[in-house]
């Protein structure tokens, strides 16, 4: 994790956390245990420094084959931050891992910086010192800045959700569509949200006894208003179970898709219902394959092209082309 420098003199080099998790937990005041002594206050009072409350996360990502840091990490600033309000992080390059799929990274080396919540802010692919400096001494002013703006913002909504509804709701989603977690301004726009968009629902199923059609549209003008906020998302799920339900599978499922793709970090429930409503299509589709080749093989044939088409990207149209493969 961390340890002597580079010459064996004992000189200070950086604390290493062995995971984004591992660093996150540092966040907030701790309690000193005197029978299980924490690995970084011993280490930083090893090299005279009173460890203090972490505030920023510093990740470097290097390449696998790469067993040695570079040099640029010796520099006496950005050990002192290791020791101080910084955590570092050191992690291998995978293309599969989620936090780095979210940060967009295209390949080894690069830096990203984030907050005690795990949000990410300010990230390179140099790993000059002018690069990595930039990003220590940048990263603090960015949130501080972003966290003024926000409180102003909220507070500007909620003035306006008083004094005009729609207008105050169109405030709130720009405060509740930001992807940031742990910020009060943030859940606290979320939820008001949460609570105007209940009579939309209601309407919504209200249209839905009378035609699908006009539910849909309906649903459509709520998710161009609410964008990708929970509500939002929601109505789009709600748009594919709709679609499914007057028989235009193929919309249901291409609507459904796309629900798949938001962020799961911010939309986990609506993502998971979305999934879910998949999968009982899915098995719709299976049982018409199974119809399907119970009957001639002329029939079947024609059956299971139909249901390749509109069971696309589902295991259901899967199955239907492995079916009719086997039929040809």
């Amino acid at each position: 994790m961390g340890g002597f420098g580079p010459d064996g003199f004992g000189q200070p080099s950086i604390f290493w956390f062995p995971s984004i998790e591992s660093a996150m937990g540092r966040g907030g005041e701790r309690q000193a245990d005197p029978d299980n002594p924490d690995p970084m206050e011993r280490f930083a009072r090893g090299f005279g420094f009173e460890p203090v409350q972490k505030k920023y996360i510093f990740v470097y990502v290097r390449a696998v084959a790469d067993d040695k840091d570079p040099t640029v990490f010796n520099n006496t600033e950005f050990v002192t931050a290791s020791l101080r309000e910084w955590a570092f992080v050191k992690m291998d390059f995978d293309r599969e891992h989620p936090h780095q799929k979210n940060w967009g990274l295209a390949g080894p080396p690069a830096c990203v910086t984030l907050d005690m919540h795990g949000n990410d802010w300010l990230k390179t692919n140099h790993l000059s010192i002018d690069a990595l400096r930039g990003l220590v001494r940048n990263t603090p002013e960015v949130i501080a800045r972003f966290e003024t703006k926000l409180k102003i913002d909220f507070q500007r909504a909620v003035e306006a959700l008083k004094a005009d509804e729609a207008r105050g709701v169109k405030a709130l989603i720009g405060v509740a569509s930001l992807n940031k977690v742990g910020y009060k301004e943030i859940t606290d726009a979320q939820a008001a949200l949460a609570e105007a968009a209940e009579t939309w629902f209601k309407n919504a199923e209200l249209l839905e006894s009378a035609t699908f059609e006009q539910a849909i549209a309906y649903l459509e003008e709520m998710v161009k208003l609410y964008r990708n906020t929970s509500p939002g998302v929601r109505a789009e799920v709600r748009i594919g179970r709709l679609e499914n339900k007057r028989d235009s599978v193929p919309a249901a499922v291409q609507r459904l898709g796309k629900v798949l793709k938001y962020d799961a970090r911010f939309l986990r429930r609506e993502i998971d219902e979305a999934a879910s409503l998949l999968e009982e299509i899915s098995r719709e589709g299976e049982a018409k394959i199974a119809a399907a080749l119970a009957g001639g093989r002329a029939e079947a044939r024609d059956a299971l092209r139909k249901i390749a088409r509109d069971y696309a990207g589902t295991a259901a149209g899967k199955r239907a082309i492995e079916e009719l493969r086997n039929l040809e």
